[in-house]
């Protein structure tokens, strides 16, 4: 029978706090001999490779994700220290170092993904949908948001892993230039001239030539004019009189400002126009069964997606009023964004 006393949670408290210790021992020798410096920063480099640093943040959060997939796969929560012992951290590090020399490399020889690419790659992702199924930016920058990441930062990233993709797809599956580069670059390298040379001096000459006349002078001149000759020129000084530089020293009357709004008045007096979007079906019973529906929650987004469509191809753009029909009237009476209808048109 144990009788609990004070002394009792202090020893434990005391033997936890040597543990806790001996892991931090652990990991700071783990990482010394990379290179860890200001370890108490958040932007420290264990490492680099060329121009490529390794942060402390990425290490950290690999060795995290390596740890949760073990405890995953093994069904047991892993221990800092088990991952220790089995070496993750080695594994981490090396992992990290070879993706820091692969962005190295690719960086150095220019490799790299296009907006358009890294763009089409975004919206292809399904976890970035919204409820119409198609790429939603609201659904993007929540699902970076749980992730803890910014835009700026994962499309970055983006950019990198397809950049080091390319490399290695390159390096893996190999690279054959077309016969007409590779026979071009060697017959630039192997190609050769045979010459003489034959060098002439002053006292090869028979005769030293004697000093040319004036007539010589004249005809070499009038053989070799346009070396001589120059274009002919003028220096011109002009001032500039602009519109933006004086308009605000003239005074324009009531009477010729209104003369001239009267004479342009179909320029300044446009009729109100709406953004237009219509989705069309065949017969009155299909548009009311869609206008169920949308009154049942239905996304107007997921009535154009059954019918195999995208929103732009449903989209008029601006639209006037008298230009719509008999939804015309309907339309323009909402004071916000709305979906009204059905309405016969020349379509449906």
């Amino acid at each position: 029978m144990a009788k609990s006393t004070e002394d009792t949670p202090k020893k434990k408290s005391k033997g936890a706090s040597m543990v806790v210790w001996a892991l931090m021992a652990m990991l700071v020798l783990g990482l010394g001999g990379f290179g860890v410096t200001n370890f108490g920063a958040g932007n420290a480099a264990i490492g680099s490779v060329g121009d490529r640093d390794i942060e402390m943040n990425d290490y950290a959060r690999s060795l995290q994700q390596e740890i949760n997939a073990l405890t995953a796969q093994i069904g047991t929560p892993i221990t800092m220290q088990q991952a220790l012992s089995l070496g993750i951290d080695r594994q981490v590090r090396q992992q990290l170092i070879n993706t820091a020399a692969l962005d190295n490399e690719a960086a150095r020889i220019g490799v790299s993904a296009g907006g358009e690419r890294v763009a089409r790659e975004i919206t292809s992702i399904s976890s970035f949908a919204g409820a119409s199924g198609s790429f939603d930016p609201e659904s993007y920058r929540f699902a970076l948001q749980r992730s803890n990441l910014t835009v700026a930062a994962y499309e970055q990233r983006l950019r990198e892993d397809m950049a080091r993709a390319l490399l290695q797809g390159a390096v893996a599956s190999g690279f054959v230039a077309p016969n007409q580069i590779t026979d071009t670059l060697y017959t630039f390298i192997s190609e050769r001239r045979s010459f003489n040379e034959l060098r002439l001096s002053e006292t090869d000459l028979a005769a030293l030539p004697g000093d040319p006349t004036e007539e010589d002078l004249k005809a070499h001149y009038e053989a070799n004019i346009a070396e001589f000759t120059k274009p002919e020129a003028r220096r011109i000084t002009y001032a500039a009189l602009l519109p933006e530089s004086i308009a605000d020293q003239i005074d324009v009357d009531e009477a010729s400002l209104r003369r001239v709004y009267d004479e342009r008045k179909a320029e300044f007096q446009q009729p109100e126009r709406r953004l237009v979007e219509r989705l069309v079906y065949l017969d009155d019973a299909s548009a009311e069964a869609a206008k169920a529906k949308l009154e049942a929650g239905s996304s107007f987004e997921g009535l154009v997606a059954e019918r195999g469509l995208e929103l732009i191809d449903i989209d008029m753009g601006d639209m006037a009023q008298e230009d719509l029909g008999a939804a015309g009237d309907a339309l323009f009476a909402l004071t916000e964004p709305g979906v009204v209808g059905p309405f016969a048109s020349n379509l449906g």
